[in-house]
């Protein structure tokens, strides 16, 4: 429920409005009762209770049921939740590895079978969640504490950070293609772990801040999903044609590249007109995506060509997110 109500001028530097009587009988407040208000954008929150924002601290405490991949989404988890100390009490110091790559791709943790130090393994993993240190370690146990406040300020800055290695994921997919280079697919695998690393962090701020400003906050955040769900896509792609480590590479010819390249150079001019805040540009530019996704489907049609349906996923979650942008000034 909204309701309105006129500052009152109480002194030279004092300004008081009144709470609603309803608020003030369903909560049984009066006079001389402390309320607590808590700033949260352009927005107050008032409080009987005392407002605690802060998820202070977490216990993660492992069993022989964790390896790695648990492991890492747990702490994962704790993190993007806005935990602000990640206590960890780990039951042996050797674990089992499965495939983690949410995080990062190193050599010494490929192979089936792996075994791998927990205690090296959370290192490891601390490195890619931005703010986060590990202030005390033992044998058994690890603390986790953030070292860094976040603010929503920080949420475009980080966003734009996003999309500019968007598109440099997107170009070394396409040059990768077209030159078949290993090299492009390492460096695809790298770009699409900073990106995970900015978007985990970029979900943090929301989660412990929350939206000052609903509408716009709540666009720019599908908007930036779906920008990480184009860069998991383009990893798909590139290592379908390219990963030494599948039993079976997807050939690829000179029609896929061509359209690839379109699909790419697509999603690069949406990102320039989104930081430009060129609304008409974007008019324009989504019927030249419509376009091409009818221009994409009729290929797919003739040639049921696998990989063409990952270029047309990406074109959809460039018409969602030029949706998306459309209510950022409402």
């Amino acid at each position: 429920m909204v309701m309105q109500r006129k500052v009152i001028q109480q002194g030279p530097a004092t300004l008081s409005v009144s709470l609603p009587s309803q608020w003030v009988r369903k909560f049984n407040v009066k006079r001389g009762d402390s309320l607590f208000l808590e700033e949260k954008g352009n927005n107050i929150e008032i409080s009987k209770k005392e407002i605690s924002s802060e998820k202070k601290r977490i216990i993660i405490k492992t069993d022989e049921s964790y390896d790695c991949s648990v492991l890492a989404r747990m702490i994962n988890a704790a993190y993007v939740s806005g935990y602000n100390e990640i206590e960890i009490i780990v039951h042996k110091p050797i674990f089992d590895y499965r495939s983690t790559t949410l995080y990062f791709h190193s050599d010494r943790y490929k192979g089936k079978g792996a075994k791998v130090n927990v205690m090296t393994f959370i290192t490891d993993i601390t490195n890619f969640f931005i703010g986060f240190e590990i202030v005390s370690q033992s044998k058994d146990k690890i603390i986790l504490i953030e070292l860094a406040s976040t603010s929503t300020e920080e949420l475009t800055t980080i966003s734009n950070r996003i999309y500019l290695i968007a598109k440099e994921i997107g170009n070394t997919t396409v040059e990768g293609l077209e030159n078949l280079d290993q090299n492009a697919y390492e460096a695809c695998n790298n770009y699409e772990h900073n990106i995970n690393k900015f978007f985990r962090y970029y979900r943090r701020i929301i989660n412990k801040t929350g939206f000052s400003n609903v509408t716009k906050e709540i666009s720019m955040y599908e908007i930036t999903a779906h920008i990480e769900e184009i860069c998991d896509t383009y990893k798909d792609i590139i290592r379908n044609v390219l990963d030494k480590e599948l039993t079976k590479n997807i050939k690829i010819n000179k029609e896929f590249t061509v359209l690839a390249r379109k699909v790419v150079e697509s999603v690069n001019k949406f990102i320039d007109i989104l930081i430009s805040d060129d609304k008409e540009k974007m008019v324009l530019f989504y019927k030249e995506n419509s376009s091409l996704i009818w221009k994409l489907e009729d290929v797919i049609v003739n040639k049921q060509y696998p990989l063409l349906i990952e270029l047309k996923q990406i074109l959809f979650h460039i018409k969602e997110a030029i949706q998306n942008s459309f209510s950022l000034d409402l």
